[in-house]
């Protein structure tokens, strides 16, 4: 297989070599099960996914609110039995604290704490009622909000006191429009946007970039981690009209690996979403190119040396528009998209 190795700082002279990655997982098959409006889900467009500490699933919806799963039934949260201002969800998380924060269509930043619903808008930070496309929280709980869209917006910081909004106009930030914001596990921040990624930590910003790494595009589209150290990035180029490009990347704090999808054989290198499971194998929803060879929508995993890819393990898998993946406790993959529902998939190893 062949991959692209880049030094961050490679005028520096360094003996050691990069790490292999190679999680030993070899994907034999699938289990998968659709959940949609026949099952109580009430939506089946599903924009967002998150995990609370007790692997209840919490899911966002484009028209009808938040649907809570407890894999035996189903709480549903909307405007007509909660407090929620909007029933369009564009992201939720959990704060270090177990308080849901939800990013509303153009409502407002909520969070809810089991029995209250706090609302802020543009009365409490200027801006919070354009669209928010990412919130992460950091191991201090402070929050970190990506909102606005080309011509204006940027990065917000709100420790449930103070909110400090960088732009590229008083910060490094390369763009206004952020796609993905993630926080790994020593605490740096990462902030994926249309004109490349920004590292956070203890105060110092890096900006990596089409001339610094071997990112062939500025666009990031996703961000994961996974239990080895390895930072995960997914690109969803549009390069011109209607053609899209991407690919996968993979920064060991040290070195930068390309990995591109279509190394299958089987899926185009446009990549939608993104998430590293509890064995640190990465998996990967790409999409449709419209220009070139068309694979359609579909979803693979990556070993560090295979790709495996669900619809040849089972041509029957509903492969959609994916917009969000998330990995329970269990290892359980959980898939949300256009029009398809809830998906969990269940993996069976080598």
């Amino acid at each position: 297989m062949l991959f692209m190795v880049y030094l961050l700082f490679s005028c520096e002279k360094d003996e050691s070599e990069p790490i292999p990655f190679y999680t030993n997982k070899i994907l034999k098959g699938i289990t998968w099960e659709v959940y949609g409006k026949e099952t109580g889900l009430h939506d089946d467009f599903i924009t967002c996914i998150t995990i609370d500490k007790q692997n209840n699933k919490w899911i966002g919806t484009y028209s009808n609110g938040i649907a809570k799963f407890d894999d035996l039934g189903w709480e549903i949260f909307n405007t007509s039995n909660s407090g929620l201002p909007n029933d369009s969800i564009e992201e939720i998380t959990f704060d270090r604290n177990g308080i849901l924060w939800i990013a509303t269509k153009k409502s407002g930043l909520v969070k809810f704490n089991g029995s209250e619903w706090v609302i802020y808008k543009d009365a409490d930070f200027p801006g919070l009622n354009n669209k928010i496309n990412s919130i992460a929280v950091d191991m201090d709980n402070v929050k970190w909000i990506a909102y606005g869209h080309f011509e204006e917006g940027g990065l917000v910081k709100f420790d449930d006191a103070n909110w400090t909004l960088f732009t590229p106009e008083n910060s490094v930030l390369p763009s206004t429009m952020i796609d993905q914001i993630h926080v790994d596990k020593d605490n740096r921040i990462w902030a994926g946007s249309h004109g490349g990624l920004v590292s956070i930590q203890n105060g110092q910003w890096t900006v990596f970039n089409k001339d610094n790494t071997i990112m062939p595009y500025n666009w990031i589209w996703d961000i994961s981690s996974d239990s080895q150290g390895n930072i995960w990035f997914g690109s969803n180029a549009m390069l011109y009209r209607e053609y899209f490009a991407g690919t996968l990347l993979r920064f060991d704090g040290k070195y930068w690996y390309e990995n591109k999808p279509s190394e299958s054989g089987k899926t185009t290198n446009r990549v939608h979403s993104i998430v590293t499971d509890n064995w640190s194998n990465i998996w990967v929803a790409t999409g449709d190119l419209t220009l070139e060879q068309s694979f359609g929508y579909q979803i693979s995993m990556f070993n560090g040396q295979e790709w495996f890819v669900l619809s040849d393990l089972d041509p029957t898998f509903p492969n959609t528009f994916v917009l969000d993946m998330v990995v329970d406790q269990d290892n359980v993959l959980w898939i949300g998209g256009i029009r398809v529902g809830l998906i969990k998939i269940e993996m069976e190893y080598e």
